[in-house]
C-alpha cells in the first residue's frame, strides 16, 4: 500500500482518534470531509466572534468546529486506533480489513461488491473455454 493511502478511507461517520495536538487522545465521530482535512464532532473547537447584526441581534462568540489534517486521525474500533488495509473476499467482493486483538482479520467495512453480472459473465467465458468454443 502506498505511503499514506490510510487517509483515503476516513469518511463521515467514522470514529477516529486524534493523534496530535491539544486534543490529542480523544475520540469523536467524523462530521465532514475534504481532500486532506476532517471536522471532527467536538474536537479541535474554536471561539469566533459574530458581529450585531442591524436590527435587535447583539454580537456573540461562537464555538466552531475547524478541520483537522488527515495525518493526525487514525480510525478507531472500539476504543482502540487501528491499521486498515484492503483484501479479497472468496467472492471477489473488496473489504477493509483489520487485524484483531486475536491477530486474525476482521472485516471494517465493504468497499467494492463484486457484481452478480460480472460473476456471471466470467462463468458462461468458463463453460465455453471448457466446451472448446471461441469467446
Amino acid at each position: 500500500m502506498k505511503k499514506g493511502a490510510q487517509f483515503r478511507f476516513v469518511r463521515s461517520g467514522d470514529l477516529v482518534k486524534i493523534l496530535t495536538g491539544n486534543d490529542k487522545g480523544r475520540i469523536g465521530s467524523v462530521v465532514s470531509r475534504s481532500e486532506s482535512h476532517v471536522v471532527v464532532q467536538g474536537i479541535n473547537r474554536k471561539k469566533k466572534a459574530v458581529k450585531s447584526q442591524e436590527g435587535a441581534q447583539k454580537g456573540k462568540f461562537e464555538w466552531v468546529e475547524r478541520p483537522i489534517h488527515l495525518s493526525n486521525v487514525r480510525i478507531c474500533v472500539g476504543d482502540k486506533p487501528v491499521r486498515l488495509s484492503v483484501r479479497f473476499d472468496e467472492d471477489g467482493n473488496k473489504n477493509l480489513v483489520y487485524k484483531n486483538r486475536e491477530g486474525n482479520w476482521s472485516m471494517y467495512r465493504c468497499l467494492k461488491k463484486r457484481s452478480d453480472e460480472l460473476a456471471h459473465e466470467e462463468t458462461e467465458e468458463a463453460s465455453q473455454k471448457e466446451r472448446g468454443e471461441s469467446v
